[in-house]
């Protein structure tokens, strides 16, 4: 294979992919070992699965009946709502819930471009609806749903409150349940890959409904730092979010060094490098109006020895106390990937390579476990030229491995507190 045409993108299909790097294509084959294919987080706003055979009767009855009554009668829809609730009690505890909150949204929403009378009407249905949601909810708080549920209906009331106006209402919810959406993990393994993009999406929509949409910075700023763990698989999501909040208000430069941040930590599929790549373009353009660094970029993404813009960029003052206090907790002890993600934004990259490597060794056919090497390559390069040099050794390993050589000239890099 021609090394210039190699793409980092660990495909555990096994087919040919592209790689869209800045304003070029780079198309390659990476054929990997017998792996574990992880598990991905669906891109839904609901943190906790149904078992698929409760599905059904919810989502029929909300597409085929209640829709179209909520746009004509949203008091008989309502009405029609808490009746298929009482004819079918073997629905589970979250198919109900998921019920109140999507029936409140869609009611709302059918009713949004109605005359002022009748949307004030569907707001006050669908904000009762979600009050009698809230009632169902078991309060049990270490009970495995309790709180996915409390965001779920909560998420739904702040598009209905900012629609009315009712702001101070709605920045109470936001104020109140933020800090759940900052620790909770569900069931597909963090609330950022749905709800808690979501949440980011109702702060800001309140904060351009206040007039003030710069006031987002601060608050997302802080998101990325407390949950830097899960930056490795939402690029798309936290980091996009920062660095156009940034753009908007005239801060390139800081919005650079957060994408640069952001590409460092984020995954290695495909989508992951296209999205991360398209932040870092955006800006570049932004500044330079040229498509030249763009250019450098994608063509240093192939090259191990090309000249890289990125390398200039320096990285944003990050709360390096906090993350050195995360990776003391038991929690990020329990996943190499997370404290993988925290030591690369400390710079400690000796340290993240010397996990990724044992946890490798220790499972070796894990699709994790690879990813997170070539993301440590990655971070330190900020290119994927070396990771596609490693994923081509581990597959035969032939010449230099390039974790010894990453070893080596990374010796002199002081470790990180532990």
């Amino acid at each position: 294979m021609n090394k210039r045409k190699k793409s980092f993108v660990l495909n555990l299909r096994l087919n040919r992919v592209t790689a869209i790097v800045g304003v070029t294509a780079v198309t390659g084959v990476i054929a990997l070992p017998s792996v574990v294919s992880a598990q991905t987080p669906p891109n839904s706003v609901l943190p906790i699965a149904a078992k698929p055979n409760d599905a059904r009767p919810r989502i029929d009855f909300i597409e085929k009946r209640f829709i179209p009554l909520a746009v004509t009668n949203p008091t008989g829809a309502v009405t029609l709502a808490r009746q298929f609730l009482a004819d079918n009690p073997s629905l589970n505890q979250w198919q109900r819930i998921l019920t109140y909150s999507q029936c409140a949204a869609k009611l709302y929403e059918k009713n949004v471009n109605s005359p002022a009378e009748q949307r004030a009407q569907s707001a006050t249905e669908a904000l009762a609806m979600l009050e009698e949601g809230m009632k169902e909810v078991i309060p049990d708080q270490n009970r495995p749903g309790y709180e996915g549920e409390i965001l779920t209906l909560k998420s739904a009331a702040v598009p209905i409150l900012l629609g009315q106006r009712q702001y101070s209402q709605a920045e109470a919810v936001l104020q109140e349940n933020w800090p759940i959406v900052m620790h909770y993990r569900g069931s597909f393994g963090d609330p950022f890959n749905g709800d808690g993009t979501v949440w980011i999406k109702h702060w800001t929509d309140f904060y351009k409904a206040k007039g003030t949409p710069s006031e987002i910075i601060p608050l997302l700023k802080q998101a990325f730092q407390k949950r830097l763990e899960v930056m490795h698989y939402i690029e798309r999501r936290l980091g996009s979010a920062l660095a156009e909040a940034l753009l908007a208000n005239n801060k390139e430069d800081e919005a650079l060094q957060w994408a640069k941040l952001t590409f460092m930590l984020c995954d290695t599929d495909e989508g992951a490098i296209k999205n991360s790549t398209q932040i870092l373009t955006k800006i570049w353009m932004a500044i330079d109006l040229s498509p030249a660094k763009p250019r450098l970029f994608a063509t240093a993404q192939a090259e191990v020895a090309a000249p890289n813009p990125l390398e200039s960029v320096a990285l944003p003052v990050l709360d390096t106390a906090l993350i050195s206090t995360n990776l003391s907790t038991p929690a990020y002890k329990l996943s190499a990937s997370d404290r993988i993600s925290q030591l690369l934004a400390l710079g400690s990259y000796r340290e993240a390579m010397l996990l990724a490597r044992k946890t490798l060794v220790e499972r070796p056919d894990s699709s994790a476990a690879i990813r997170d090497v070539a993301r440590v390559f990655k971070a330190k390069d900020g290119d994927i030229a070396r990771a596609n040099l490693f994923l081509t050794y581990y597959q035969n390993p032939e010449g230099e491995n390039p974790v010894v050589a990453f070893l080596k000239e990374t010796e002199s890099l002081n470790p990180s507190p532990q």
